[in-house]
This record gives C-alpha cells, sequence and structure tokens, in this order.
C-alpha cells in the first residue's frame, strides 16, 4: 500500500514538473521573440518614419505596450488554468489520502459520502447496517466534525457558575 502512495505522489510532482515546464519555456520563447522583434525593427526602420520621429516613436510605443498587454494576458489565462489543475489535484490528494485511511471494504461508502449521499442512502445502497454508513459519514466530513465550537460569554464553562 505505501509503495503505491509513493509512486502516486512521484506522478502528481511529474505532472506538476511539467506544467512549470512549459510554461518556463513559453515565457522564453516569449522574451526570446521580443529580442528577434525590436532587432529586426531597428534594422528596418523607414528612412520616411525618421523624417516624423514623434509618430513612429508613438507607434512603436503602442506597438511595445499591445505586446506587454498580450503577453500579460496570455500569462494570466495560463495561471488561471494551472491553478485549476492544482486545485483538482489537491481534491484527488485529499480523496486519495482519505481512501488510504479507511478499510477497503467501506471504500466505496466513502466514496459515496464524498459525493453528498446521506447515510441512509449510503446504506440501502451497499445493504450495510445504518449506524455503519453513519460512522463513514462520518468520518468522510473528516476533522470538521470533531472541532469544538468556541465558547464565549453566555455558555456555561466549568471553572466558574452559571450567570
Amino acid at each position: 500500500m505505501e509503495a503505491e502512495l509513493i509512486g502516486i505522489r512521484e506522478v502528481l510532482l511529474l505532472v506538476v514538473g511539467v506544467i512549470l515546464g512549459a510554461l518556463v519555456s513559453a515565457l522564453f520563447r516569449r522574451w526570446r521573440a521580443g529580442k528577434a522583434g525590436k532587432a529586426r525593427h531597428d534594422r528596418t526602420s523607414d528612412p520616411a518614419a525618421a523624417g516624423n520621429g514623434q509618430e513612429a516613436a508613438s507607434v512603436a510605443a503602442f506597438g511595445q505596450q499591445l505586446a506587454e498587454h498580450l503577453a500579460r494576458y496570455d500569462l494570466e489565462r495560463e495561471v488561471g488554468k494551472l491553478r485549476e489543475e492544482v486545485a483538482q489535484l489537491r481534491e484527488e490528494v485529499k480523496e486519495l489520502r482519505a481512501a488510504r485511511n479507511i478499510s477497503p471494504q467501506y471504500a466505496e461508502a466513502l466514496g459515496l459520502a464524498q459525493r453528498g449521499m446521506s447515510a441512509q442512502e449510503i446504506a440501502d445502497r451497499l445493504g450495510i447496517s445504518l449506524a455503519e454508513a453513519e460512522l463513514v459519514h462520518a468520518l468522510s466530513r473528516g476533522e470538521e466534525l470533531f472541532k469544538e465550537p468556541a465558547l464565549d460569554d453566555g455558555v456555561w464553562q466549568p471553572d466558574r457558575p452559571p450567570v
């Protein structure tokens, strides 16, 4: 069981590494294309535009701003996709950790509970007792079930008399 988990972690790390590699590669290509475009523009400057320097400078500045804006937009879109993929991978890891901590005979019940089925529906579908289904349902909710509520002044506390 432990060997399988290490394999899953390695696969997840490999996926994240490939995604980061693709991002770095895309950034490098954009940087290189920007340098090549600037060098090409410097070599092929129009003599007529040289006479009208202000107009050529404003067109060049606009072109540079447009290129930066498009590059930023592409990067933001790609980062958004990467964030979605990371969130999905985190959810899968969470499910794998939950499945790892439960007996194999209750793995299907845990999966159904995590998908939002009630304890009664789980018991009916899998043919287990309602008490077993409620236990699996409670375990699927994780630690939030076991958190103690914060005590405020209106609640009785053992170290002082009630108000």
